[in-house]
């Protein structure tokens, strides 16, 4: 087959993405002057075996013209084609593939811990120092802290690889290889490379932080482990697929243990056009596992692009710390923002103009915009400039000049913040046209920007609205994303010849926080790498299915677009977890090349795998049942789904043991364009091993997809996270355990009564304690709606309210709790609100946190109960919290109404010992609610004028209250 030309790739299924175009048999005269010439890959499958020489093979098919060629873990060259030479090449048939070489997009002191993975973890450091985290991406800072190499010891004796950095480049023990494919160097020149690096297998660096937010220290999630640099992207940010695939070559050969590339297309391309997915095939017959972003194309479905199922595609989600910032306008009102603005206006109001105001050879949207050249840096001298547009605004007012500027995000995503230039603030639609009212009512618009703050994130982890979601367009069988890691507001190691934010931002840092699946990514790759060092024989399907199976499960994403496991796959990450399983799914090459039979012939699958695989002749029936139906035109239905496992136990007598199961969806009545889910979990009464399933159809270019079968009844779409659970083998036994010998895994009987039904499906779920739950910020979970009308219907009813609480309001999960409490308070009934507060305070995660009280108190406050107002207040002091002014103002404000001076004049001295900055509002309110108690009044005012020597206070006449005391 090697004679013959039939070039095999390893199992990597090199999909062409490299924009190199490869020229066969091209004389002279073919290369006519004014051509166009497309760089393209030309991919020729695995390998050859035997004795064989891949540059003369190529050079006798593309003559002159190889740009380069792929032969050290893979085959295929680079050159530079006209269409009519690349349709040539495309004929042959020792050809997979040939694609134009396209660009890629490039896509923490706190993540870590926040997925319970501190530094006082349980490692295996000896097997840690041993393995090797090949990182394609921008390239690196190898003088960082987080890359230097005091402690560790000589490289691994097994590195194939070499230190070939280029210009200023040196390698140590920890970053102990190094390539790059374009530019001088492997040396980064925009810092995603190093974030990206650090975040993955960084050292732990103390005392980090961004302009003095989110200090901490920042470390990799395997600290002690190698690192192998290639660079494939340059600091325009652009990445080419033929120097990507490169990269996988030698990544492949040098000996790395997994591959971590935080790149990808913003277009979906199928499997032999996309050279990431042909290198992370060719990578996993190497028993190297490669971690791809999902890419930033969301919230819209069916845009990740990371689609193939032996690669691990990773989502963004949020963590448990947020950065915020506060837009303070001229009435006193004030506004939070998302933005890391690390500058702050000492707190003063500067005058705030709208784009269109100070424009010059401009229309008025395009001036309101604030779009490049629009704007009077004359007129925005000392100003703070409202635009109505984020991406063009922040540029702009930065280069004129402006003092601060106020933007809008007009897609009303306010979930991540990212580094400003100057002092800005993005606000939600809202919000932004609260201040153009603003404006609007006054001749003298004042604003205030302030500097950003580290605020407790409570509905963590969300996935972030920018996670490019499913479902999968190239396998719809196969749910994509995977999974979710934190990837919003990252704090790790940055090129000091970077800029931090837009390129005219002269700041420099060691340290940057930035937002996107890219961030995300790295945390996967260690967690994958940190299970190795517990597995080191385990394939990297293996270590996929420990990953995604002991994930957090995670409800719908986020009040924008209702996407479930398409936007966060089997949930989200969880590292400790994810080294004792309990069982694994198996998945070899063999399996996956049974995938690739489903969309290619025989003949190319077999370039592919480099062997003598054969498709077999009826395909897998999920496919073989798809039948495209037409589009109806009604939408009324009454859907009936079943699911069966057979068996349901199964036990294993020693360990690596495999079994089978099968799994059987059935039913009928399921409208296009919808979808339920379920969840698949097998339990020993230690380990839960959970995959979840979607059930959906979906609607192509007016064509219903969907699995049928004989009578009314349909097989619909099985949705299982990864390849092996969809061919319902390969169950393996893990667990090290042994007593008693024989283990068993079930279907957990007694939790029958948790299947609850949705439009006639039946939903799975196994009531266990767990993680900290995705909820959104605005829609209310099924669970926590019961929870509230059960709560109301039985309020009167103090015997029959504790036994609901015992047996439904306890089994909630976190952020299903605190959705309750949140709408409890939003309908005011804060008795009941207060009863479920109770509960939350006794959970095991629950941490003392300020701002599960704020709502409560000030609910209370406003209802006048001011005696259930100083419970909490003595509670909340109890557990050293202090509130902020808003709550000693509501709180300052009640007892005034309620006639308590004395109680507001307590209130007031604790306030005064608050370490938070004192503001203007209570203070107007005790000087106003005080003026019957002159004597009282009189202390705060003067505090108030020490404190406040510009303002001004109103005295009125003494005759307007009569006889005070």
């Amino acid at each position: 087959m090697a004679k013959d030309g039939a070039l095999l790739f390893y199992h990597v299924f090199c999909i062409l993405i490299l924009t190199m175009s490869l020229l066969c048999k091209a004389t002279s005269e073919d290369r006519e002057v004014g051509v166009i010439f497309v760089v393209s890959i030309v991919y020729l499958g695995s390998l050859p075996q035997g004795v064989y020489s891949l540059l003369s093979h190529h050079n006798s098919i593309l003559q002159r013209v190889v740009q380069g060629s792929y032969k050290r873990s893979f085959n295929g060259f680079a050159a530079k084609l006209t269409d009519q030479e690349r349709g040539k090449l495309s004929n042959m048939k020792e050809v997979v593939s040939v694609f134009p070489s396209r660009t890629y997009q490039l896509q923490t002191t706190r993540s870590w811990d926040f997925m319970g993975f501190d530094e006082k973890i349980n490692r295996n450091a000896t097997v840690e120092s041993d393995i090797i985290v090949g990182v394609t991406d921008s390239g690196i800072w190898p003088e960082s802290e987080s890359f230097t190499d005091v402690g560790f010891g000589p490289v691994p004796k097994r590195w194939k690889g070499a230190c070939k950095g280029g210009k200023n480049f040196t390698c140590n023990n920890k970053v102990i290889g190094a390539r790059y494919y374009l530019t001088e160097s492997a040396r980064d020149e925009w810092g995603h490379g190093t974030h990206t690096a650090s975040t993955a297998a960084g050292n732990a660096v103390k005392d980090v932080s961004f302009y003095g937010l989110a200090q901490g220290t920042a470390r990799g999630g395997v600290p002690a482990a190698r690192i192998a640099v290639y660079k494939v992207c340059s600091h325009e940010k652009l990445c080419s697929a033929h120097n990507t695939l490169g990269a996988f070559d030698d990544a492949i050969a040098d000996g790395v243990d997994i591959i971590t590339i935080s790149v990808s297309f913003t277009a979906i391309r199928d499997f032999d056009e996309d050279p990431i997915a042909i290198g992370a095939f060719h990578a996993m017959e190497k028993g190297i596992l490669t971690s791809n972003s999902a890419g930033n194309n969301g919230p819209s479905g069916a845009t990740v692009s990371s689609v193939a199922a032996w690669m691990l595609t990773v989502a963004a989600s949020s963590m448990d710390r947020r950065i915020i910032d506060k837009v303070v306008l001229g009435d006193g009102r004030t506004l939070v923002g998302n933005s890391v603005n690390t500058f702050a206006l000492n707190g003063t109001s500067f005058p705030l103009i709208h784009g269109k105001d100070v424009s010059r050879n401009c229309t008025e949207k395009s001036a309101g915009s604030c779009e490049q050249g629009c704007l009077d840096s004359d007129l925005v001298k000392g100003k703070i400039v409202l635009c109505d547009r984020y991406t063009s605004g922040v540029s702009e007012a930065y280069k004129v000049g402006a003092l601060g500027s106020i933007l809008t995000n007009y897609i009303n995503i306010d979930d991540a913040s990212f580094v400003l230039p100057l002092p800005a603030s993005t606000l939600n639609n809202t919000e932004y046209n609260e201040v153009m009212s603003y404006m609007n009512s006054t001749r003298d618009p004042q604003a205030n920007i302030l500097k950003s703050e580290v605020i407790k994130d409570l509905v963590a982890p969300i996935v972030a609205s920018l996670s490019a979601r499913g479902p999968n367009l190239i396998l719809p069988n196969i749910i994509k994303p995977d999974i979710s890691a934190p990837g919003v507001e990252i704090l790790a190691a940055y090129s000091p010849n970077a800029s931090i934010s837009i390129p005219h931002d002269m700041r420099r840092v060691k340290y940057n926080i930035m937002t996107g699946t890219s961030m995300a990514c790295p945390h996967a790759t260690a967690v994958a790498a940190y299970v190795k060092t517990f597995h080191p024989d385990w394939s990297p399907a293996a270590i996929k299915s420990s990953i995604m199976t002991t994930a957090w499960p995670m409800n719908e994403t986020n009040s924008n677009i209702s996407s479930g496991e398409f936007a966060y796959g089997s949930g989200h990450i969880n590292p400790v977890k994810a080294i004792d399983p309990g069982l694994v799914y198996e998945a070899s090459k063999e399996d996956y090349v049974k995938l690739l039979c489903m969309k290619y012939e025989e003949s190319m699958v077999r370039l592919i795998s480099g062997d003598n695989s054969s498709c077999p002749t009826e395909q897998l029936k999920m496919l073989a049942l798809q039948t495209p139906l037409t589009r109806p035109n009604y939408v009324s239905y009454n859907a009936k789904v079943d699911i069966k496992v057979v068996p349901e136990i199964i036990s294993f007598v020693s360990l690596n043991e495999e079994k089978t199961f099968d799994v059987t969806v059935a039913g009928s009545g399921l409208p296009y364009e919808s979808r339920v889910s379920a969840s698949l979990a097998w339990s020993d009464g230690t380990h839960s091993v959970r995959s979840p399933i979607v059930v959906y159809t979906t609607v192509e270019l007016g064509v219903v997809y969907h699995h049928t079968s004989n009578g009314d009844s349909c097989i619909f779409n099985i949705k299982v996270p990864n390849f092996s659970s969809i061919l319902l083998r390969g169950l393996k036994r893990t667990t090290t355990q042994e007593t008693p010998l024989l283990r068993k895994f079930r279907i957990p009987e007694s939790e029958i009564e948790s299947w609850k039904p949705i439009c006639g499906f039946r939903l799975y779920h196994d009531g266990r304690p767990r993680g900290p739950l995705w909820r959104g910020k605005k829609l209310i979970g099924k669970e926590a709606l019961y929870a509230i009308s059960g709560l109301k219907r039985f309020k009167d009813d103090e015997e029959k309210l504790g036994k609901f609480i015992k047996n439904h309001v306890l089994r909630l999960l976190k952020m299903d709790l605190i959705a309750v409490l949140t709408e409890l308070e939003r309908q005011e009934e804060v008795n009941l609100a207060i009863k479920v507060f109770n509960v939350i305070r006794k959970q095991d995660w629950y941490n003392p946190d300020v701002y599960l009280y704020k709502d409560l108190i000030i609910s209370l406050a406003r209802s006048k109960k001011m005696d259930d107002v100083m419970l909490l207040w003595d509670s909340m002091k109890k557990e050293d919290l202090f509130p902020d002014s808003q709550t000693y103002t509501e709180v300052i404000r009640g007892f005034l109404s309620s006639g308590s001076p004395a109680d507001a004049m307590n209130i007031y001295e604790d306030m005064k010992n608050s370490p938070d900055p004192p503001e203007e509002l209570p203070f107007r309110i005790l000087l106003k609610g005080l003026l019957p108690h002159p004597l009282l009044r009189n202390r705060v005012k003067q505090d108030f004028e020490e404190l406040f020597p510009e303002q001004h206070v109103y005295d009125p006449p003494e005759e307007i209250f009569g006889v005070r005391c």
